[in-house]
């Protein structure tokens, strides 16, 4: 409540007085109830303790004023208080010369330190060779107050990488045993600011754990020291083709995977197969790890190709169009491209780009995009080639180290040839698939003014954009697909020669005369 001072005498007054709150827990505390017939205001108590023990954090309700005085196995403590007829009265106590309570800069004792309910939740992902685990520890306090100084013990051999909490100022592993090559864990020590005052703090520890391709896991646990309650769930995921089965659990019950905290199962990225609840600290769970091994799937694939083929009398233009997925590739190989051609276009996503040789292929630069992105690759190329006036000229497409879902062939021919073809691809008046086509992932680094009219915006020029070739069109056109084309398993020959020029005879003319006449 307030308090006020009055006098009528003007002068400098010191006021002396004491404040009493309560206790910030009732763990750990002897308690003392009274209910009396009569009111009382004051009263006089002697509490007891063993081998010289002391009396520290003494709470009385209703709020009251206290003295204490200590003697060897006891402590005599008179209280004033309002008129009451029920008294309640708590106490701690402590072994003498523990501490000194209330004695400014002395380090507070484990016994002076804040104690909490913790809510421990564990995600642990099984890979090949790591387990990683997330602990989230949740401490749960009576009141707002700061933290101050917590302790965590992992008994395991697991070590800790990262270290997450709102308030804190460090934090600090070290070896449970004074021997540091002692397999006996490690404990974690987190320091927060003081003026960090909050009812929960949630401290989340990432942790790694080599597994060297064993058969069977324990799965490692945490300890909280210096907390009334530790309790939690505990999560299973993997990562890697490896199968998970249970072979002991010891103070952990199985739970249903949509029990598991929201805020864990977020973090999963994987489906839960195993899920516990435990009461304790004191846990084991042990699994049995079935290794399985990989197979291969495909890095990179064409979803759709479509090559164009140009011949005159005396050179030949290809144009190879592409579209493909790429996971990890970082080239991909083309062969069957003369040595004499001149490489005209290449591009990647619509962006020049330079090819590179190995043992005499091509090799294209691609970029890695995840999920459904899709790129596309354009080359374009000429090489010289003399029509005679028969022969035989093969327009096998570039054979790359990729599958191709769909393949796409034009083929213009000069028109005053006659031309006949030995594929293995299939001849079309139109295609049946959807063609490829460029794809541009570049945006616009420019800024415009407020109210800029879009409508009378310039064009905007592609960077890197290279030399725009355009196959021109010319003589007879022909069309071919395949579908599934792997290894390059596709060719293309062409037969041509050109027709006699028909000459009339003398006898033929006279006759076409007369029957003029």
């Amino acid at each position: 409540g307030d308090h006020s001072l009055v006098t009528n005498v003007s002068g400098i007054y010191r006021i002396s007085f004491q404040t009493h709150s309560h206790v910030r827990s009732n763990r750990q505390l002897q308690s003392l109830q009274l209910h009396l017939l009569h009111p009382i205001s004051e009263t006089q108590l002697r509490l007891g303790a063993e081998n010289g023990a002391g009396i520290r954090e003494i709470s009385v309700e209703p709020t009251a004023h206290w003295e204490a005085k200590e003697a060897a196995n006891f402590t005599d403590l008179k209280i004033y208080m309002p008129s009451t007829r029920q008294m309640s009265l708590k106490w701690r106590i402590v072994p003498r010369g523990s501490y000194i309570a209330d004695e400014p800069g002395t380090e507070s004792s484990p016994e002076s330190q804040v104690e909490a309910s913790v809510v421990h939740d564990i995600l642990h992902s099984v890979d090949e060779s790591i387990l990683h685990t997330l602990h989230s520890f949740k401490y749960v306090l009576d009141s707002e107050q700061s933290l101050n100084k917590i302790e965590i013990h992992f008994p395991g051999r697991e070590r800790i990488t990262s270290v997450v909490a709102q308030g804190m100022t460090n934090w600090k592993s070290v070896p449970r045993s004074a021997n540091a090559t002692a397999k006996s864990g490690s404990v974690l020590q987190v320091a927060f600011k003081s003026s960090a005052i909050s009812k929960e703090v949630v401290v989340l520890v990432t942790t790694e754990l080599s597994t060297q391709h064993k058969k069977r896991l324990q799965l490692p646990t945490a300890h909280c020291q210096r907390v009334l309650r530790q309790s939690g769930t505990m999560a299973v995921v993997k990562l890697a083709n490896i199968e998970l089965h249970q072979e002991a659990a010891s103070g952990a019950a199985r739970l249903g995977i949509d029990q598991v905290p929201l805020h864990m199962s977020s973090k999963a990225g994987k489906p839960i197969i195993l899920a516990y609840k435990f009461m304790a600290p004191t846990h084991a769970v042990d699994l049995s790890v079935i290794h399985h091994e990989e197979m291969s799937t495909l890095e990179s694939v064409v979803d759709a190709a479509l090559y164009k083929v140009l011949v005159v009398d005396d050179q030949v233009m290809h144009n190879l169009l592409l579209n493909l997925q790429n996971t990890q590739r970082q080239y991909m190989a083309v062969q069957g491209i003369d040595p004499d051609a001149t490489i005209w276009t290449a591009k990647v996503n619509s962006v020049s780009s330079k090819l590179a040789i190995r043992d005499g292929q091509l090799l294209v630069p691609l970029q890695v995009a995840g999920g459904e992105a899709k790129s596309s690759v354009e080359i374009a190329w000429v090489q010289p080639l003399q029509l005679a006036a028969a022969g035989m000229v093969q327009l096998k497409p570039p054979r790359l180290d990729m599958p191709m879902a769909a393949l796409s062939m034009e083929v213009w021919f000069p028109a005053d040839y006659e031309v006949n073809f030995t594929t293995s691809l299939r001849q079309v008046e139109a295609y049946s698939q959807r063609q490829p086509s460029a794809v541009n992932y570049e945006t616009g680094k420019e800024v415009v003014e407020k109210d800029f009219d879009f409508a009378f915006a310039p064009r905007a020029k592609r960077k890197d954009a290279g030399v725009q070739s355009k196959m021109p069109k010319a003589g007879s056109r022909w069309r071919f697909e395949q579908l599934l084309v792997v290894d390059g398993k596709a060719d293309l020959k062409i037969a041509y020669h050109k027709p006699e020029a028909k000459t009339e005879g003398w006898l033929s003319y006279l006759s076409k005369v007369c029957n003029v006449f």
